[in-house]
């Protein structure tokens, strides 16, 4: 198996920011690495480019509670062809990506591992099953159905080729 899916283990960990003049607080939002840029940008004063992905997190610095997202992606780069790319992900190691690399997504209470290598997706209710420990796909298709269709919409409204995008349009369960 060639498969390394990112449990939310490794993928859910704690944003912590220090911006001075703003007091310490807790804000469940889903947010990545994708938010940083904007952010820090928005912070700077500078103007944030078009083509900017993340969202800026400085609404919540100022107590707002914008309209954000309801879920987020983790993923290894999808834009390369397996077998044409090395990777030195993990260890630093160089491994030939023999196959497209999971992606996972995530809601406040559900967690979809989705693989294209024709491995089956994995459905997890992480808000009774933090270890993701039962596969629930089977029981809840229609859920893991809604949360690949977010995936891909979300894949199409970053303008990913098609050449990328087609592996990905379908799910198996």
């Amino acid at each position: 198996m060639h498969r390394s899916p990112i449990y939310d283990e490794v993928a859910r960990i704690p944003l912590l920011m220090y911006v001075p003049g703003v007091k310490p607080f807790r804000c469940d939002a889903f947010t990545g690495f994708v938010d940083l840029m904007p952010t820090i940008l928005e912070l700077a004063g500078l103007e944030v480019p078009d083509f900017v992905q993340g969202k800026s997190l400085l609404p919540f610095l100022r107590g707002e509670r914008p309209k954000w997202r309801d879920f987020f992606v983790t993923s290894w780069a999808i834009t390369h062809a397996p077998k044409e790319t090395i990777t030195r992900a993990v260890d630093g190691t160089e491994r030939l990506v023999l196959s497209p690399r999971p992606s996972t997504i995530h809601t406040a209470e559900w967690t979809l591992i989705y693989s294209v290598a024709d491995d089956d997706a994995e459905l997890y209710h992480t808000a009774t099953d933090p270890k993701q420990e039962r596969n629930l796909i089977r029981q809840y298709p229609q859920v893991a159905q809604a949360l690949h269709g977010k995936f891909v919409q979300l894949l199409e409204e970053c303008g990913t080729k098609e050449e990328f995008l087609r592996p990905r349009r379908q799910l198996r369960v």
